[in-house]
């Protein structure tokens, strides 16, 4: 735990270098280590990326909550992670909105409950990208129920013109 926390004082300064998915991942399944062991260390890091300027630090701190929920032993609550998710569905970056699809999709692993009502109840805000992305591991009928929600929102808001 103290070498991870080592590295973590010395490795949260590499986020400002990534410019690329690739090394933004990479750093993911590191940085969501050091999470699972100094989560009041880190989470509030995670806050503040998740508010910055930078596109990649803003994909980190979603993509690095989990980085595959599968390898998690100790996981943020629900609130906490949809609170970082929440301010990322308008997010304009391709990467950003890659990286809450992937967030929400492993999330789902975590919470499926809280993460479908989630989804479900702003499906129609999402990018195509991130829906789609967040909807990966779920069961074909709940897919299914979850693009005629958004369709149907998205019309709503969106009326078809005739």
């Amino acid at each position: 735990k103290e070498e991870i926390y080592r590295a973590w004082a010395i490795s949260k300064q590499w986020v400002i270098r990534v410019d690329n998915w690739l090394h933004s991942d990479q750093l993911s399944a590191f940085y969501s280590r050091a999470l699972e062991e100094k989560q009041k260390i880190v989470f509030p890091v995670f806050s503040q990326w998740n508010k910055s300027s930078n596109p990649w630090k803003r994909r980190q701190s979603l993509v690095s909550i989990f980085f595959y929920f599968r390898l998690r032993k100790k996981i943020l609550s629900s609130k906490k992670i949809f609170t970082l998710i929440e301010s990322s569905i308008q997010d304009s970056d391709y990467y950003v909105q890659r990286g809450l699809g992937w967030c929400l999709r492993e999330c789902f692993q975590a919470y499926p409950d809280a993460t479908y009502s989630y989804i479900y109840d702003r499906s129609h805000l999402f990018s195509s990208i991130a829906f789609t992305t967040s909807c990966e591991k779920m069961s074909l009928s709940e897919k299914k129920q979850l693009k005629k929600i958004r369709k149907l929102k998205k019309n709503i808001i969106f009326p078809q013109k005739s």
